[in-house]
């Protein structure tokens, strides 16, 4: 317990620079782990969610435009590159024409996968006006899922069980997550096909 202490006396006066850096890499996971901390009031679950929304949409749009640079092209050709990444690259191929939200959205779940796709989505063309609010709204729908979560974890699962006391309130809220994930994609689709 002294050591545990001690880092949280050494650390604490960094705590927003650590959450400042940590929101632009690794990204989503200092996310979480600052709403794990924020649940136990070692800091504000709104600085968490402003500063890391802030970091991770910056990273994702330096990556946007160093996916539509000539230095990524000449990368993309190298053969090593193109030889581990055949399986993934054909799959987000198909997916960034047939759904590229669900692309950014997804791949913010799954470590290491945000960053190649946002380079891929660039480099095949998507407008960044159109990026812009995919990300944004990917963003948003996994901060609405995972930070409560992290949030409650950080407080402890009993507290999360009085507050979710009911299996019915927890189904509605997972009912609610999905039909804001279809509407947001169906908004988005009929904004972005309007306005061309």
């Amino acid at each position: 317990m002294p050591l545990f202490s001690l880092l949280a006396d050494v650390l604490l006066p960094y705590l927003h620079l650590l959450l400042i850096v940590g929101s632009i890499y690794p990204g989503e996971e200092a996310i979480i782990f600052f709403s794990i901390l924020a649940g136990q009031d070692i800091i504000s679950i709104w600085e968490v969610i402003i500063i890391g929304a802030l970091g991770i949409l910056l990273v994702d749009h330096i990556l946007f435009w160093l996916g539509k640079s000539k230095y990524f092209s000449k990368i993309n050709q190298w053969t090593m590159f193109k030889k581990g990444s055949r399986v993934f690259n054909k799959f987000l191929h198909k997916m960034h024409h047939e759904r590229p939200f669900l692309v950014l959205f997804l791949t913010k779940f799954i470590f290491g996968l945000r960053h190649i796709s946002v380079l891929s989505i660039s480099a095949r063309g998507m407008k960044l006006r159109k990026f812009f609010l995919y990300d944004l709204l990917a963003f948003a729908l996994w901060a609405v899922i995972i930070i409560p979560l992290a949030w409650l974890a950080g407080r402890g699962f009993t507290l999360g069980l009085k507050i979710a006391s009911r299996l019915e309130k927890l189904l509605l809220l997972a009912v609610i997550i999905v039909i804001v994930f279809y509407l947001a994609e169906w908004f988005v689709k009929k904004w972005i096909l309007k306005r061309r």
